[in-house]
């Protein structure tokens, strides 16, 4: 992995596995559950995931473990999210703005990883579609394998430039963003 994840003091074991299979009534792909048996979830330094060709980034705030008894916790995710996730994707990880990291456990698709956003989610009264689920990912390794540490200077690249960016670094520094951030946008603030 080319970022660190912060694992859970409490690893999945095989019976909690078991356990959440028997709930989601389908297996869990053998590359997550390796994850959870050595992770089990956990929060990931500030990181990017080219998500297409049009240089979409998305980050991974944390990834969700079981029984973790806090906003990581799986089971936590599948009862926020009832009814609003179609059926057959199972919540894996958060972007920490309301966006899921989602595993299909759909046969067509199995283990496939999508992106859940909230911002185009379905009415309340209406069910769950997919309309709001992007391909990110063949596998979970791969999404694990694309994972890396964030690069400021991708914000150049973007087909509309950012002119301002509203940032408090205080609040960046007493939520633990990563240092290297933080100096970039105090040298962005200074040059002003």
């Amino acid at each position: 992995m080319k970022v660190e994840i912060e694992k859970n003091k409490k690893l999945a074991t095989s019976l909690e596995i078991q356990q959440l299979e028997e709930l989601i009534g389908s297996a869990i792909p053998e590359d997550y559950k390796q994850f959870l048996l050595n992770f089990n979830g956990g929060y990931v330094e500030n990181n990017m995931f080219h998500a297409d060709e049009n240089n979409e980034i998305v980050g991974v705030r944390y990834f969700l473990g079981i029984n973790t008894k806090n906003d990581t916790d799986v089971y936590k995710a599948l009862e926020v999210y009832k009814n609003r996730v179609p059926l057959k994707f199972l919540p894996i990880g958060a972007d920490g703005s309301g966006n899921l990291f989602c595993l299909s456990l759909r046969s067509k698709d199995y283990n496939t990883v999508y992106f859940w956003d909230h911002e185009l989610e379905d009415d309340e009264d209406e069910p769950p579609t997919e309309n709001n689920l992007f391909k990110l990912a063949d596998n979970f390794n791969e999404l694990l394998e694309g994972l890396e540490p964030f690069d400021i200077s991708v914000l150049d690249n973007f087909p509309t430039k950012v002119e301002v960016v509203f940032a408090n670094i205080d609040f960046l520094k007493a939520h633990g963003a990563d240092p290297k951030v933080i100096e970039e946008l105090e040298r962005k603030q200074n040059n002003k």
